[in-house]
């Protein structure tokens, strides 16, 4: 969000609805199921990103560019998955109180 304030940008103001969605969801998921399945939610900012681009008009995608396309946030989001974990994990320690208040 500070991105889009400071750069002024479409691209990112877009992207702050997604993301504000998609942090809620992986709270959620976070708090009751696992690490991994929170991680995951990153497929679901990626197509609310794509479709909210799309939809405005602000990400036009060639028919023949579908494939490759698909297989790029594919790509991304297995990487993004796996770097999620793997920093939750190395940080848990650190964070994770079992007492609250």
């Amino acid at each position: 969000m500070l991105t889009a304030l400071w750069l002024a940008n479409r691209f990112y103001a877009v992207s702050v609805i997604s993301m504000a969605v998609v942090g809620a969801v992986a709270g959620w998921i976070g708090k009751y199921r696992s690490d991994v399945l929170s991680a995951a939610t990153i497929i679901l900012a990626h197509a609310l990103n794509m479709l909210i681009l799309v939809r405005v008009g602000l990400l036009v995608i060639p028919p023949e560019q579908v494939g490759v396309t698909l297989l790029g946030l594919a790509a991304e989001a297995v990487i993004e998955i796996v770097a999620i974990v793997l920093i939750v994990v190395s940080l848990k320690r650190w964070l994770y109180q079992a007492e609250r208040w």
